[in-house]
């Protein structure tokens, strides 16, 4: 239901259900929402970047539990009990935030903590280099692993 609104139909889930585990406690996917230009009233004033109306009335029609459909996560209760954990990123940080949020926890733990010593840090969810705190951009979770140095691990096989 997601995907018509977000950009080149960037939505992925992640989370357990990626990861192929046999039970689920929650849905966890990562999109980048389409954006659009709303050009104020008044000659002097800029326009600005505003999230699809149809993604937020998308998201809104699920029961709140924490988070806007406007920021950077919501939580949600879907119809049929299971919780919804929704993070919407951008094209610098989509490979970054697909792979964090595929976990598992201690994996993600992990990949954070090694890369330090190839020179980056995870800061607000982008990746950085240490030397020159330039961000670095993460468009596909294959970037990350190349751009780090790290071996590629398949989702299913990312448990520590």
């Amino acid at each position: 239901m997601l995907k018509p609104f977000c950009a080149e139909k960037r939505c992925r889930v992640a989370g357990s259900v990626r990861r192929l585990k046999a039970e689920c406690g929650d849905i966890e996917i990562v999109c980048i929402p389409m954006t659009i230009k709303v050009f104020p009233a008044g000659l002097f004033v800029a326009p600005r970047i505003q999230r699809h109306q149809g993604f937020i009335d998308l998201v809104n029609k699920f029961t709140k539990v924490k988070g806007e459909a406007a920021g950077k996560y919501t939580q949600r209760m879907l119809p049929e009990g299971i919780k919804l954990d929704l993070f919407m990123v951008d094209e610098n940080n989509f490979g970054l935030m697909w792979m964090l949020r595929t976990g598992s926890d201690l994996f993600s733990k992990r990949m954070v903590t090694d890369i330090k010593d190839r020179g980056y840090y995870c800061h607000d969810g982008y990746l950085w280099k240490c030397a020159s705190h330039i961000m670095v951009p993460v468009p596909e979770e294959k970037d990350f692993f190349s751009i780090t140095g790290m071996k590629y691990v398949e989702p299913k096989m990312r448990v520590n």
